[in-house]
């Protein structure tokens, strides 16, 4: 149990740290790790389905259980994204804001490629943004001062920003479909295998 003298000392710090702390402490740390894990889990899955929810993209949008599927997992919190204002959007205004030439590359196969990921600067206007085919699934990266690729549409950091906050301002707003996206997943994958894409 220990001394009134270390009691004391522990005390004046504000508040108690024992062996009951240290278990909540370890835990916590478990749980940030498994939901880490997941979210790192989740994204790479669903960059692999891009193809998939492209094929399905009408039926998404007009089905609910669907369309406000939560994908926090797409989009990492940028700097200077709007504080409160979680960083997670529903699938259908993802898929809306894919629609956005900004949010747009093309692929070497001729298909389109959309904005996954981006970081960059708002004082140069300068970023880099990883891309996902939805025709092949090919990954790649773009950047507003790389000679190779682009964005379909002049673009700078902060418009690219602005067009995602105010996607998640408005998912925040729509009540999440209890349907997890590895669900609609196989789902999907079951309807294209028989043909009812």
């Amino acid at each position: 149990m220990g001394s009134f003298k270390e009691f004391a000392s522990r005390q004046k710090e504000g508040f108690l740290k024992g062996a009951y702390l240290s278990d909540f402490n370890r835990e916590e740390a478990e749980i940030e790790n498994i939901l880490k894990s997941r979210k790192a889990r989740r994204r790479e899955l669903f960059l692999k389905k891009i193809p998939l929810l492209f094929l399905h993209r009408d039926e998404i949008l007009h089905n609910p259980d669907y369309a406000n599927i939560k994908v926090d997992f797409v989009f990492d919190k940028p700097y200077g994204f709007p504080s409160g204002i979680p960083c997670e959007i529903s699938l259908s205004d993802l898929l809306l804001l894919w629609d956005s030439e900004k949010f747009k590359s093309i692929c070497d196969c001729g298909g389109v490629a959309v904005l996954t990921s981006f970081a960059g600067s708002p004082l140069t206007g300068s970023y880099t943004a990883h891309c996902s085919c939805s025709r092949c699934g090919f990954a790649f990266t773009v950047g507003r001062h790389q000679d190779t690729r682009k964005l379909n549409a002049p673009v700078r950091w902060v418009e690219l920003l602005k067009m995602l906050s105010n996607a998640a301002r408005v998912s925040a707003e729509k009540k999440a479909s209890p349907v997890q996206i590895e669900a609609l997943l196989e789902e999907l994958e079951i309807k294209s295998s028989v043909g009812c894409a």
